[in-house]
């Protein structure tokens, strides 16, 4: 089960979260910014799917959980 906690959203194309993935990996402070899905996947937060082209956002750099998105949607903060 991945637990997801949004922390800050720096700017309007950037969040910064802790993702903990038991077994896999933990990012105690991950940078997060938006781009289009590059593939279709599953939104790792609401589940739902993502289109090729959805405005998504995902990791930056080459983490483990680079292959993750959410959908921009999905993210609802103050």
């Amino acid at each position: 089960m991945i637990i997801i906690q949004f922390l800050e959203k720096p700017s309007e194309r950037k969040l910064l979260l802790s993702w903990r993935e038991p077994a896999r990996c933990n990012y105690t402070e991950q940078l997060w910014t938006l781009r289009k899905a590059p593939n279709a996947t599953t939104c790792a937060l609401s589940g739902e799917k993502i289109r090729r082209g959805d405005h998504v956002y995902s990791p930056v750099g080459q983490p483990l959980n680079r292959s993750k998105c959410i959908r921009a949607e999905a993210v609802q903060l103050p």
